[in-house]
């Protein structure tokens, strides 16, 4: 079965290709992505072109970036380097080309199994494999007697003894910065424990289960064991600490697995004792607390058919098989290259294949539950809240985040919508000289006030119309072909032509969880038996947090800054008459 899931993979070492050729392109190229060395390899091999201008934004925020900068009209970026993830939220947008004719013009160096197909069109070109895997430091296991930990209660118990004996006070590192990387910690321990992130067929959410309990369990036991800003910590100063010989034991991504050992600063202690194993299981499972993740490029939609030809074969030099004629270069990844032989380094990617990790969901909803787990589960993390109700909220943000694109319906229960009526009797004055008078103003009024107040009351009672979800086969590295659903962008399309304002749906935009929050605030009321408990209820939901604020700010600092300024008035009345006009100008008109 290993030998199966690795093929794609092992395979590469059969053919060596070590042609090298010049890269001449006609037209800029201009590239968004990940900061870590094999992307930056990837960058660079990119610039080695000549003819036009290269230029590269290799950022950790590479995800904030790459939708906005490709959704102009000319894009700003003419590639993203993506993954699993965030190649989907690209293809929801509909920014990126399919390359199926780029590839039968240029790309005879790749491989089959680089072809990232969805719905029979290549999409992207992947360039490496990526998975996080246990790392640690075999000397302190040693000192402490225990073999590497092959589950995460292993990893706790070990923990233990390292803080015990007085070794290291924090001997687990993670990457738990509060939002991205702390949503991809949750999603490792909620696919280890058995969880699907979604109900069957469907973009329900599934997460406010006995899985997703468990994991955020786990997940708080470790950070007992972490630096106490862990939810500050990404891979890049989690990797710091392990390098430092702060920590012994990591989760940690097979991309990062090579400068643990080579970076500035590593102390020899760590040099020595470095050593790396496959994902862990959690909760006595056999699935790996883990994802499997592939590295690629992408190349704009919106940009001239001679950037997008500039933008492949400028890629396609970045990653020739040529470049596995470097140690440095072939060391930084389990790169998905023609020539490409595994190095130490690459053992944690390729135990991940041969565990059957899941591979991250390539699922057009996804990329709404990641940023809903980033967002609310650092509460929980805190000891602010329970672990059902963080999963409850993350639930919620996801439920509004799907309606609002259309993954999801707004349902109307009976019963839990209520707004009052109103009667409302026109009264008209009969004088024509008032009526002249007042004919100005009430154009105005009607133009500049009635009209965009009923466009937005129309646009209100209207939703988008639900994508179109389809389901095609998509081709991965690994894991190989498998039945996915993705957006129909062209039924998609065609449906919000023919309907442009979306579909009725009434009233329940104010009444979802994004506004009054109606049904919420009635289960609250029933289920809290304090006042605190369900003011702190309150505070969770967006429409109540704000307008909390505007009372503040309106009973509070209003109130204040008028008697602060009222002051400072006596203060500049009491000075001379010379002095007023320039003491005015710089204290009270600031209040104006």
């Amino acid at each position: 079965m290993f030998l199966k899931k690795v093929a794609l993979v092992s395979a590469l070492a059969v053919m060596a290709g070590s042609s090298s050729f010049a890269c001449e392109i006609s037209a800029r190229v201009s590239i968004v992505g990940n900061e870590f060395p094999a992307i930056q390899t990837v960058g660079a091999g990119a610039q080695e072109c000549s003819g036009a201008e290269v230029t590269t934004n290799l950022t950790k925020d590479h995800q904030s970036l790459n939708v906005p900068g490709m959704q102009g009209n000319p894009a700003e970026y003419t590639s993203a380097i993506v993954a699993n993830s965030s190649i989907v939220a690209l293809m929801n947008e509909d920014v990126i080309r399919p390359l199926d004719d780029l590839v039968a013009k240029h790309g005879q160096d790749l491989q089959s199994s680089q072809l990232i197909k969805v719905g029979g069109k290549v999409m992207a070109v992947a360039f490496m494999a990526n998975a996080q895997h246990l790392m640690y430091r075999s000397d302190v296991l040693d000192q402490i007697g225990v073999e590497p930990p092959k589950t995460y209660e292993d990893m706790l118990a070990a923990a233990k003894m390292i803080r015990d004996q007085g070794i290291m006070e924090n001997p687990i590192g993670g990457a738990y910065a509060a939002g991205w990387n702390l949503a991809q910690e949750f999603n490792n321990m909620f696919l280890g424990f058995g969880g699907s992130h979604f109900k069957a067929g469907s973009a329900e959410p599934n997460i406010n289960s006995e899985a997703g309990v468990n994991a955020l369990g786990m997940m708080k036991s470790l950070s007992e064991y972490m630096n106490p800003d862990f939810l500050t910590h990404d891979s890049n100063a989690t990797n710091a600490e392990y390098r430092a010989g702060n920590i012994a034991l990591l989760n940690m991504w097979g991309s990062r697995a090579a400068s643990q050992t080579t970076a500035e600063g590593v102390t020899e202690a760590v040099k020595n004792g470095h050593a790396i194993a496959g994902p862990m299981t959690v909760g006595g499972g056999s699935t790996p607390a883990s994802t499997l993740w592939w590295d690629g490029w992408t190349v704009a939609k919106n940009v001239s058919d001679a950037e997008a030809e500039a933008t492949f074969v400028a890629l396609t030099n970045a990653i020739r098989p040529a470049k596995m004629e470097d140690e440095a270069v072939r060391t930084q990844a389990v790169w998905l290259i023609d020539g490409y032989t595994p190095t130490d380094a690459a053992v944690g990617v390729f135990e991940a294949a041969k565990m059957a990790t899941t591979p991250y969901p390539m699922l057009p909803y996804m990329g709404l539950m990641h940023s809903a787990l980033g967002n609310e589960l650092s509460d929980f993390m805190q000891g602010k809240e329970s672990a059902e109700q963080a999963l409850a909220d993350v639930e919620a943000a996801y439920i509004a985040a799907a309606k609002e694109k259309g993954f999801l319906q707004l349902i109307l229960r009976p019963g839990d919508r209520w707004f009052p009526g109103f009667n409302w009797k026109p009264k008209f004055m009969r004088h024509s000289t008032f009526f002249w008078f007042f004919l100005p103003t009430a154009a105005a009024m009607l133009l500049f006030i009635a009209f965009p107040i009923l466009s937005v009351v129309m646009q209100s009672i209207y939703a988008p119309h639900s994508a179109v979800l389809i389901e095609v086969e998509t081709c991965t590295p690994l894991v190989g072909c498998t039945m996915e659903t993705t957006v129909d962008q062209e039924a998609t399309a065609a449906l919000r032509a023919s309907e442009p304002l979306g579909r009725f749906v009434g009233l329940d935009i104010f009444f979802d969880r994004g506004h009054l929050a109606v049904s919420e605030v009635a289960d609250m009321w029933r289920d809290t038996a304090t006042w605190s408990g369900f003011v702190d209820g309150l505070s969770n939901l967006p429409f109540y947090r704000a307008m909390a604020f505007t009372l503040t700010f309106t009973f509070v600092v209003t109130p204040a800054v008028i008697i602060f300024g009222l002051l400072i008035a006596l203060a500049v009345n009491s000075l001379h008459a010379w002095l007023k006009g320039v003491v005015i100008f710089f204290s009270l008109l600031p209040f104006v």
